[in-house]
């Protein structure tokens, strides 16, 4: 989570004390490409460095990184998606229960295909699945819309936290090409603007991939998948939204209350909450094997243009082109 408030304060205070980036680096004994990360937004001070900041400005912590008054509401949109019996709805309530206690107010979007079929609207009944999928992907962009709405008059309230119980790629693995290029036509959109409208999907993998005794029926009236028909949709949904920029896979590694802290943690990470530096990790690999990758569902190649953008004042902006 990026706090262009700070980042926008303390630009204001370095040009108004008439310091460079590096003159306030020196200052604080750090370099100068941290005060830069500091400036875009991308990283934040320490507590002691915060410290040093409000002597060497004369002004306090709170003014410091106090935020704007007006139009200043945070708004998130994640997605939980994952394949048959893989503890959404368990999760959906562990993540409202967690968040609300760190001050979001919580929005969860319930999932449209079980909204339908409990309604009646099922592949059985509707004449073809075509229809049936485009009907959710539609009902879905509308809900969305909806509840997007509502989070900018949430009162009382300056981060909104708005989970999908499912998105609207949770469609792709049910359809077939044409069928889903077709629904994308009829509605004027294209897979990726609707793959990056959110910002984060977090996938949770079946029981039926790691915890199969913990695989069943009984606890949702809209599922009807096989052990096997559950591995071959979870692989679908994760190359589904493969692709996203901040797309996590939650694996049945541990046992499920430790599936729900790893869920936390990466929701945490990407809001940015108990992990406030932009941290970036250096590996030496073997050049993998190209072709092996690429006959796997939930790997995609993807040519990525970045650029540097460097302004007077020192401020380094990168800008990534997938």
């Amino acid at each position: 989570m990026k706090d262009f408030d700070f980042a926008k304060r303390l630009f204001e205070l370095r040009k108004n004390a008439n310091l460079s980036q590096q003159q306030l680096a020196n200052e604080l004994k750090i370099t100068n490409k941290a005060i830069s990360k500091w400036e875009t937004g991308s990283a934040m001070p320490t507590i002691p460095q915060l410290v040093k900041l409000s002597e060497i400005f004369n002004i306090s912590i709170d003014d410091l990184v106090k935020k704007q008054q007006s139009g200043d509401k945070k708004i998130y949109k994640i997605v939980i998606t994952g394949g048959p019996c893989a503890g959404k709805t368990t999760a959906l309530s562990y993540i409202q229960e967690t968040f609300t206690k760190k001050g979001f107010f919580v929005m969860i979007i319930p999932e449209t295909a079980s909204e339908l079929i409990l309604a009646g609207i099922t592949p059985w009944t509707i004449d073809n699945n075509l229809n049936f999928e485009y009907y959710i992907l539609k009902h879905q962009i509308e809900k969305e819309k909806l509840f997007l709405e509502a989070a900018k008059h949430i009162a009382n309230y300056d981060k909104v936290l708005v989970v999908c119980d499912r998105g609207t790629l949770d469609c792709k693995p049910y359809m077939s090409k044409l069928e889903f290029n077709h629904a994308l036509k009829n509605l004027n959109t294209n897979e990726v603007s609707l793959r990056d409208n959110y910002d984060a999907v977090f996938h949770l993998v079946t029981a039926a991939n790691g915890a199969k005794d913990y695989y069943t029926l009984e606890n949702n009236k809209a599922r009807y998948e096989t052990i096997d028909e559950a591995l071959e949709k979870d692989q679908k949904t994760i190359s589904a939204w493969t692709g996203h920029p901040h797309f996590r896979v939650i694996d049945n590694s541990t046992d499920f209350a430790n599936k729900l802290k790893r869920l936390k943690g990466e929701i945490i990470s990407f809001l940015g909450d108990d992990v406030p530096y932009e941290i970036e990790r250096k590996f030496l690999i073997e050049y993998p094997n190209i072709e092996k990758l690429e006959k796997q569902q939930n790997c995609q190649k993807v040519e990525i243009i970045q650029t540097y953008l460097k302004e007077k004042n020192g401020v380094e902006t990168r800008i990534r082109q997938r």
